[in-house]
């Protein structure tokens, strides 16, 4: 379902008494600021997650940005396709994103937001040229294959769509918070859809896959 300025009432209301928030995880590590021994013992702690085989080749840069990205997140997002349409004139993420069944829907709904935001800052750069942003969030979900054992697909839960230039000056301002995401939401800037039934990703993955390792362990109860 499309939130319009009709249903995004109901998004101030669920999530409007949420209080505050502070900055954005790994900020520093975008903006090229923190390359100390923290920055490393993250990147660590990604790179030993295990790497699944993908389809598709990336774009180096769109790779960089990628990584970079996923590394800010501190292993909560992990980036299954990056593609900069230039017929388009459209910047496309897929991301997996693990929920939290213990989270309040205020408290999951500003996580949401905070992926949202974390991804355009990441790829502001790189995605100089397109008019519109657009990110997708994946929920992974297993299945037994006949010849591989378990493996993972993907429902899309939330996109978020806006023009790049509407992102900039939000993210410029230098207030992202849950109160000025849902403002984008119902003055129109945003189009944020949360479909009421998921449907398949069914894109071309291009960017190597981090969380299987945590997936498999999760549905393992190890």
């Amino acid at each position: 379902m499309k939130w319009n300025v009709r249903v995004a009432a109901f998004l101030v209301m669920a999530v409007f008494a949420s209080a505050g928030c502070s900055a954005l995880p790994g900020l520093r590590v975008l903006a090229g600021q923190d390359v100390g021994e923290t920055a490393e013992n993250r990147l660590v702690e990604t790179t030993e997650l295990v790497m699944a085989n993908k389809s598709g080749n990336g774009d180096p840069a769109l790779n960089a940005a990628a990584d970079r990205i996923e590394t800010a997140a501190g292993g909560s997002v992990d980036i299954v396709e990056i593609q900069n349409d230039l017929n388009s004139r459209t910047f496309q993420i897929y991301a997996l994103f693990l929920p939290d069944s213990g989270q309040s829907q205020n408290a999951a709904v500003n996580r949401q937001r905070r992926v949202f935001e974390l991804v355009w800052r990441g790829i502001m750069d790189q995605s100089i040229g397109a008019q519109t942003l657009n990110v997708s969030l994946l929920q992974p979900s297993q299945v037994e294959t006949l010849d591989k054992g378990a493996s993972f697909v993907g429902f899309i839960v939330a996109t978020a769509t806006i023009a790049r230039e509407d992102a900039l000056l939000y993210l410029s301002n230098g207030a992202p918070s849950l109160n000025n995401f849902v403002n984008l939401v119902t003055d129109g800037t945003l189009v944020y859809d949360q479909p009421a039934s998921p449907p398949l990703y069914q894109g071309t993955p291009n960017h190597p896959v981090f969380m299987i390792s945590q997936l498999l362990a999760a549905t393992s109860g190890n």
